[in-house]
């Protein structure tokens, strides 16, 4: 996505508990609804994401039911008022043992393994049942979901079936979105925004960076106390245009989003006036800047900035990002970096300021192809009018693309891929059945670019999306 549109920043967390799992410790009748209410009044909280654990241990320790996800999502939408704050609720799916967990949101019911009767009470503690221990499974489902997403919680080299230790894993790559950079203090009791920066989880950042996982840094509180918004001045940073929850998610979804230990610092960071998070391809050298912006630190005055280091890296490649050129004593930096035709990297700023905070943005990832390639912007409106939105995956897509569409009756359906410039390179008519189908495109004869994926039967279209072969 290109930057010439309004951006604006957002600050807020989307790891936290209640009493619903095993939050709150200070006081066990708290819900969602105490958590929203409390961050409101905290300072640079835009929006709070109460992620129970998807479990039952015994009450409080977690003690998550079923019933539970459908009261706090209620919640969410009670206190969510755009434009003002936004309410969020979604899940923390896994155990620490053998697990890891995974931060969902999106999903419109729990994701849960507790089958029959237990602690929880009788019936299924779970709308969504995936086997515990079983991420593939795991990344399927949340990908069969439009709008959903997920991000790592504190990731350990063990988790998510050693997903970091593996070769990349393009269901996981479409499913996530986020790995945390920074989580905590969890069980922290501070409510005057003086802890110090929370565990550091940049080197489990850089590596999946280095397996080709498209994935932006996010700093969360891990909330287990009546804390929210107050253990420290780390946020997770959203740039949107609007403050309301489809934005919100939206941004998360396009990795819009960095990650500060600073809680007001405004960061602008493109490549050839790609926003932040954004995949694309470009005919030109990339053109980097970054800039930021502090209105004030606690005391009223702003934030000097120490050092802008700009990493680069080559995804898939198994080699961690190292910095490309650095700027000292300046809230900017430009730079051109010269690379031949068909070279790919990602880049993305650190940013150091004086009194020791940090700031990471999301990577921005590009290819450079001969010839002029639109960005989605520049497509024909009216090519998607009237028409829902289908959820593609993975996206970028190198071999194969997929999708899931749920039908009410059976259909014969034509598939039209065209490329940026309006043309159609592809044409396929399939049969779908009444319930969920999953249908798979081999796309190796589509070139490096942006192509836009249109669905219709014979009564009108059925849905349409963008995607990016890399």
């Amino acid at each position: 996505m290109t930057a010439t549109a309004q951006y604006h920043f957002y600050f807020g967390n989307i790891h936290s508990h209640t009493a619903y799992s095993d939050g709150t410790q200070d006081n066990l009748n708290a819900t969602p609804a105490t958590a929203y209410q409390y961050a409101k009044q905290s300072y640079h909280m835009d929006f709070l994401g109460v992620a129970e654990h998807n479990h039952f241990t015994s009450t409080h320790n977690p003690g998550m039911h079923v019933a539970d996800y459908a009261n706090g999502s209620y919640q969410a939408d009670t206190a969510n008022h755009n434009g003002t704050f936004v309410s969020m609720f979604g899940m923390e799916y896994g155990v620490i043992n053998n697990g890891g967990h995974v931060i969902i949101y999106g999903m419109p019911g729990l994701i849960g393994w507790e089958s029959g009767s237990g602690g929880w009470g009788t019936g299924n503690n779970y709308t969504f049942y995936n086997s515990e221990y079983n991420y593939q499974t795991l990344w399927t489902l949340i990908n069969q979901h439009a709008g959903a997403f997920a991000t790592l919680a504190h990731p350990q080299s063990t988790d998510y079936d050693s997903l970091l230790e593996h070769n990349y894993n393009i269901s996981a790559d479409s499913a996530v979105v986020g790995c945390a950079i920074r989580s905590g203090s969890a069980f922290s009791t501070t409510t005057n925004y003086s802890d110090a920066p929370a565990t550091l989880y940049q080197s489990k950042y850089f590596l999946a960076l280095s397996k080709g996982f498209h994935l932006g840094p996010t700093i969360d509180h891990d909330n287990h106390n009546t804390t929210f918004g107050r253990t420290n001045c780390s946020r997770t940073v959203i740039i949107a245009q609007a403050l309301n929850r489809d934005s919100i998610m939206k941004a998360y979804r396009d990795r819009h989003f960095y990650a500060s230990d600073d809680w007001d610092a405004e960061v602008t960071f493109t490549v050839n006036n790609r926003l932040m998070g954004t995949i694309d391809t470009i005919n030109a050298n990339p053109q980097i800047s970054v800039s930021i912006s502090d209105p004030g630190n606690a005391s009223g005055g702003s934030d000097p900035t120490q050092k802008i280091e700009l990493y680069y890296g080559k995804a898939r490649s198994g080699a961690v990002p190292t910095i490309l050129t650095t700027t000292t004593g300046s809230n900017t930096l430009s730079y051109t970096h010269s690379i031949n035709v068909a070279d790919s990297f990602y880049y993305f700023a650190k940013i150091t300021q004086t009194d020791g905070d940090i700031i990471w943005t999301s990577p921005i990832w590009i290819k450079k192809t001969i010839g002029t390639t639109p960005p989605p912007t520049a497509v024909n409106q009216p090519l998607f009018a009237h028409t829902e939105k289908l959820l593609l995956y993975p996206n970028p897509a190198m071999h194969t693309i997929n999708t899931s569409i749920n039908l009410d009756a059976a259909a014969t359906a034509t598939i039209k891929i065209y490329d940026a410039s309006g043309h159609e390179v592809m044409l396929q008519t399939q049969l779908l059945n009444a319930g969920t189908n999953t249908i798979s495109l081999n796309i190796d004869q589509l070139n490096t670019g942006v192509y836009f994926f249109v669905m219709t039967n014979g009564s009108g279209r059925i849905g349409q999306a963008i995607f990016t072969v890399y």
